[in-house]
């Protein structure tokens, strides 16, 4: 039986860019500010922090949590600020959907955005 040749060479790209200063300063109130409030349940501490980071920066106030069942605690402290649920769907100990359908029975105005690297999940 003959076998077909395989490539083991990893291809490789090479990005190069210019970090410059930026321009001017920022100013705090050209910070957008909102008066929104957003839950973040992400397991991935890394993921978790650049979302909050990025969300933060745009003006949202943001809550975090690493699992469902830390998200329904902060959502029993502060439920009534958070306006949207952005969890992760694959999860530890409850999945987003979970979360979602347990959140939505106590308040069925929550905004729901799912986030999840496999293709085929729903909120």
């Amino acid at each position: 039986m003959k076998t077909a040749p395989v490539d083991s060479t990893i291809p490789t790209a090479t990005t190069l860019f210019e970090v410059r200063p930026a321009e001017g300063k920022l100013m705090a109130d050209q910070t957008p500010k909102t008066l929104e409030t957003i839950l973040l349940v992400e397991d991935e501490p890394a993921v978790r922090q650049l979302f909050a980071h990025a969300l933060t920066r745009a003006g949202y106030r943001v809550y975090e949590a690493r699992n469902g069942e830390e998200a329904i605690k902060v959502f029993d402290q502060h439920g009534d600020t958070i306006d949207m649920l952005l969890t992760d769907m694959r999860m530890p100990y409850m999945g987003g959907a979970e979360l979602a359908h347990h959140l939505r029975e106590r308040r069925s105005s929550l905004k729901l955005l799912c986030i999840s690297r496999s293709r085929a999940t729903s909120c």
